[in-house]
């Protein structure tokens, strides 16, 4: 997906929707309860916890075994695009946009708008571009202001450097993961290839 720094409503929403569609083309359609996966029972790469809490109520794998594409969508725009703000971000810039989602399915919504947030404060020029964020995980105004200006300064050559040095730190927390619990390592080959590219 390129980048696109429209703000028109309708072309959000469709980029928003393409978004969603590359995840769970990512993540498959089928039901899964792999015995490594601390996630347990998965769809759509919705968790039995995941569609819980969503739902706010008990949940079964059953639940996730008959949960529907179109619920998923949902909980995908809920939680892991509107609640965090990334939809703000899909209008300044869809590359980056496209990071942070992915990144925030796979590692949360908070980690991911970290990883933006120190991306952005290596790359300010020492604060000659923008003044350093706090580095709170939250992609409000002060960072959303700190990606317009980056943007500016940098262009498109900046932007696929910006995408790439988020790539990276979600890369090497894979890595760490992988290393700190053994079972992991049963995933780490497919997330390395299909959700890190440099």
């Amino acid at each position: 997906m390129t980048a696109n720094n429209s703000s028109r409503p309708g072309q959000s929403r469709r980029a928003v929707a393409d978004i969603i569609s590359e995840i769970i083309e990512k993540e498959g359609r089928i039901y899964t309860d792999h015995p490594s996966d601390r996630g347990g029972p998965t769809k759509y790469g919705i968790t039995l916890e995941t569609l819980e809490n969503y739902r706010n109520r008990p949940t079964t794998a059953g639940d996730v075994k008959a949960l529907a594409e179109d619920e998923a969508r949902k909980i995908y725009f809920e939680r892991y695009v509107s609640k965090p703000g990334f939809d703000q971000i899909v209008p300044v810039s869809e590359a980056v946009a496209v990071e942070v989602v992915d990144s925030g399915v796979m590692s949360g919504p908070m980690r991911s708008a970290l990883w933006l947030q120190q991306a952005l404060n290596a790359l300010n020029a020492q604060g000659r571009l923008y003044p350093d964020l706090v580095e709170d995980g939250r992609a409000g105004p002060a960072t959303l202001a700190a990606l317009r200006a980056y943007l500016k300064a940098r262009g498109k050559g900046g932007e696929a450097v910006l995408v790439r040095a988020m790539n990276v730190l979600q890369g090497a927390f894979l890595l760490d993961i992988s290393r700190s619990r053994k079972a992991n390592e049963d995933f780490t080959y497919g997330w390395l290839a299909n959700r890190v590219t440099v």
